[in-house]
């Protein structure tokens, strides 16, 4: 995207001069070909960039929060249900926001839509904000009900938040004995074990214990390969990312995989489901049908391949007639609880309660099994640590051992 100075003759007679961003001339034609101003000339503005640049910004996050973004979207919705315009909203949003980067995401908000752009439009020509919430406001826009999409999705947000948080603080002691054993084995394996070797070579034993037999081959080795022992590993995780980026399929299978890892796999399905069943619930309450909800899933919110190929399914049984419990219950994908909940919802005519309430039960479901996995990787860490330990104080109290047994 390039920047462009436009000068515009308004119909009162008005001359006034606008910066937009525009891939080439021929969209600034057609940006300002169905208002009722006259474009007298458009040229690129090569010095803005100097103008706008600030030291501070290399320093700044060009990211807009997700607590910035819930709270973007309640002041936007609830403005929007006073009736107030929507370039007076963003023009308050702007004026009052404290983060530059999300200043100019709501400037560049203002000029698409004052060119002519729907909202939608205009927040995808940004980039800053998800696909998901591009999509239910295109449903908003649809069904003339802006106001509940921004409203539903800021209390989403809320909701990502404060599963983060308790994430965060449910894995950050497991995180911090991780790092102190990393710590420590490379502090041992670097700098204690090679200054202890050639004192225990010394003693001239003719057999050494199993634990000293480990430290002198951990160290001897250590010692010769710890390039190869430190970069082969980062080769290794750079080359499976590639693939998985390159190849589709690769992808897929790995997608698919890691949904049946120990622990880990089934909390990434909970979380996948309770997503796609909340994306479900919000698009059907704001006056949407399933099916745009399943486009929003399949094109924009779900990143696992194997969960994407799943409700495409859904989406191509429900284009031949089938009712989404049906639909749901014909791949032998979805747990019984889902579909029973689901048949309520249709019978009762609540769905948008019942996928919601789903959605409630796997995040609990979720919470509870990372609380589970942190009480189980935790003493796992201590016991690593303490093996370690171990082998190493026992590596070099045996020999000791031995010589003075010998002496007596």
């Amino acid at each position: 995207m390039a920047k462009y100075k436009v000068t515009l003759l308004n119909p009162d007679g008005s001359v006034v001069e606008e910066t937009i961003e525009a891939k080439d001339e021929s969209e600034i034609l057609s940006l300002f070909s169905g208002r009722d101003v006259t474009l007298l000339e458009y040229k690129k503005d090569w010095l803005l960039f100097l103008r706008e640049f600030s030291f501070s910004d290399l320093f700044r996050r060009k990211k807009i929060s997700k607590q910035e973004l819930a709270d973007f979207c309640f002041y936007f919705g609830r403005t929007l249900d006073m009736g107030i315009s929507i370039l007076e909203i963003l023009e308050d949003i702007e004026k009052s926001s404290t983060n530059r980067y999300f200043q100019k995401v709501v400037r560049t908000l203002r000029e698409r839509i004052t060119a002519g752009s729907s909202l939608s439009e205009a927040m995808e020509f940004t980039g800053a904000f998800p696909p998901e919430l591009i999509g239910l406001v295109k449903v908003g826009e649809k069904t003339d009900d802006l106001p509940t999409v921004f409203l539903n999705y800021a209390e989403y947000l809320d909701w990502v938040v404060s599963i983060e948080k308790e994430v965060k603080q449910a894995l950050s002691y497991p995180i911090f004995v991780s790092f102190v054993v990393v710590l420590t084995v490379a502090i041992m394996f670097g700098y204690v074990i090679p200054q202890i070797i050639p004192a225990i070579t010394a003693m001239g034993l003719k057999e050494y214990p199993l634990p000293t037999k480990i430290l002198l081959w951990t160290g001897k080795y250590v010692r010769l390969f710890w390039k190869e022992i430190v970069i082969t590993p980062i080769l290794l995780i750079i080359a499976f990312r590639l693939m998985t980026k390159r190849f589709t399929k690769t992808r897929y299978i790995w997608d698919k995989v890691k949904l049946k890892f120990p622990l880990i796999g089934n909390i990434l399905l909970k979380a996948s489901l309770s997503r796609n069943m909340r994306v479900l619930a919000e698009v059907y309450r704001s006056g949407g049908t399933i099916l745009d909800a399943l486009d929003i899933i399949v094109d924009h919110v779900e990143q696992n391949l194997y969960v994407k190929s799943i409700f495409q399914k859904v989406k191509e049984n429900l284009i031949v007639g089938d009712m989404l419990s049906i639909a749901m219950e014909k791949l032998g994908f979805f747990q019984s609880p889902i579909i029973r909940m689901v048949k309520l919802g249709e019978n009762t005519g609540a769905l948008d309660k019942s996928l919601l309430r789903l959605a409630e039960i796997y995040e609990d479901d979720m919470k509870r099994k990372i609380q589970a996995m942190t009480v189980v990787i935790e003493p796992i860490l201590q016991l690593v640590l303490g093996g370690i330990l171990g082998i190493v104080a026992l590596g070099i109290l045996l020999p000791v051992y031995n010589v003075i047994s010998g002496l007596k």
